[in-house]
């Protein structure tokens, strides 16, 4: 309300808040809190009416308002639910109408979509603005059809699969297990519509899907489907690392989809099916150039081989598939150990800005301390020592050799990150950077013969 929307019906709405008076005032009697609650809902409905009047940054200030108008008046749950879904008409009836006329086969879906995205945002800031699970699960049933129309119909447009996705994920994270019943249909139709596009804004709201239900019993048996689906499709596209520089929206949510598995589920993540192939991609995307896209495979990595993260969690939530679990996470960290390495000490001498090394002693640290004295140092050792020495003396080698020897003998922990490994890994990066020919060298000498072309360092 106070970037500029005063019309009639935001002062009527605030109207119906002065009824209640002064927050924290007095208690209302029946009869005030009813008059409020009638006021409030006028509003609602007067200021989705008037709302054709406003620039569209400020309707989405009115809904806001209304909302926070009637979630202080109303102060029985049963009104203010029925406050909130009489607020959302406005914006769904519309928008149902307008999907029952879409004509795809005559080329006309595309065009009457867009002009309904600004009522799906609409209605994905009435989601943001509401703390009421069960108003949130009933709107979002009956604006299911009308998403999943929307979907269907937006064909290549990736600005109306976002948006739409968007609305669905705020409706989601509003209504909570509230739209359980919605769940069967969601994991039959998310896969379906990310194969046909493969849009990464479809794991952001499987991702939301997983926070919210992972915990429920049996979902290893309805959400692991779909996260398999989703990411394995997902990485059967990523296969290089121009696939992955060219892609960088879906490394990053892959990647976020896969790190919230890790934390609240990692026995869904942690099949033969599903870990080999992402961590194969992983593997590569410690090198990708784009930040976020970058940041989110190291941070999945550091989350999955932390001992105090995913393996701690997998701990906890004891199965007959546990054990089989974590005998598959040491077997990969066996397969991918010094290959990560390799790619680690790659991308801090050159192969990533200078600026990211930071980023990439957390995932060496982790891989220290989860493998421990199985082979990792002579991992470590040997990957070290390809590095020529004119580009790294051997006294700079053994420097980092140390450090790293500190966090395997439990010297240095991952509360509060290693200092040492870290300002090692950075001395090493500074020095193979020193000049073009060390920089080429070290990374060269590291990087698999594949890679060479694309960064430059083939002679």
């Amino acid at each position: 309300l106070e970037a500029g929307a005063a019309t009639k019906a935001a002062q009527a709405a605030a109207a119906a808040a002065a009824v209640a008076g002064p927050l924290g005032g007095p208690i209302l009697t029946a009869a005030q809190r009813s008059a409020a609650g009638a006021a409030a809902a006028a509003a609602a409905k007067d200021a989705a009416a008037a709302a054709g009047g406003l620039h569209e940054d400020d309707v989405h200030c009115v809904i806001q308002g209304v909302v926070a108008c009637l979630s202080s008046c109303l102060q029985q749950p049963q009104q203010l639910q029925i406050s909130l879904i009489n607020l959302s008409r406005p914006i769904l009836q519309p928008i149902e109408a307008a999907m029952h006329q879409f004509t795809p086969s005559l080329g006309a879906g595309e065009t009457a979509l867009t002009a309904q995205l600004p009522l799906f945002d609409r209605l994905a800031t009435l989601f943001q603005s509401m703390h009421h699970q069960q108003a949130a699960g009933q709107i979002l049933q009956q604006a299911w059809g009308p998403i999943d129309a929307g979907l269907q119909r937006a064909g290549d447009n990736q600005a109306a699969i976002e948006r739409l996705c968007r609305c669905l994920r705020y409706g989601i994270k509003a209504a909570n297990k509230s739209c359980m019943q919605l769940l069967p249909v969601l994991l039959d139709r998310l896969p379906v519509r990310f194969q046909q596009t493969r849009h990464p804004a479809y794991m952001y709201v499987v991702s939301e899907l997983l926070k919210t239900f992972a915990s429920e019993p049996g979902a290893d048996v309805s959400m692991r489907p779909i996260l398999t689906a989703l990411l394995t499709s997902s990485c059967s596209g990523l296969t290089s690392l121009q696939q992955l520089d060219d892609n960088p929206d879906l490394v990053d949510d892959t990647f976020l989809l896969a790190g919230r598995a890790a934390a609240y589920c990692p026995r869904m993540l942690l099949t033969p099916q599903l870990l080999p192939p992402l961590l194969d991609t992983a593997l590569i995307g410690v090198l990708v150039q784009h930040r976020e896209a970058c940041r989110s495979v190291l941070s999945f990595l550091t989350r999955l081989f932390d001992p105090q993260s995913a393996l701690a969690a997998l701990q906890q939530q004891a199965g007959p598939d546990q054990a089989a679990a974590i005998a598959l996470l040491e077997q990969q960290v066996g397969r991918i150990g010094q290959p990560l390495i390799r790619m680690l000490l790659g991308a801090a001498v050159g192969a990533l800005p200078a600026s990211r090394v930071e980023e990439l002693a957390p995932v060496l640290q982790a891989i220290l301390k989860l493998a421990g004295p199985k082979g990792v140092m002579q991992w470590i050792q040997e990957s070290v020592m390809q590095i020529p020495e004119f580009a790294l003396t051997n006294s700079d080698k053994e420097a980092f050799l140390t450090a790293a020897a500190a966090v395997m003998q439990g010297n240095a922990g991952m509360d509060g990150g290693c200092e040492g490994l870290e300002e090692a890994l950075e001395v090493v990066s500074d020095l193979c950077r020193r000049n073009k020919r060390a920089m080429k060298a070290a990374q060269a000498a590291l990087l698999p013969p594949q890679l060479h072309a694309q960064l430059s360092l083939a002679v």
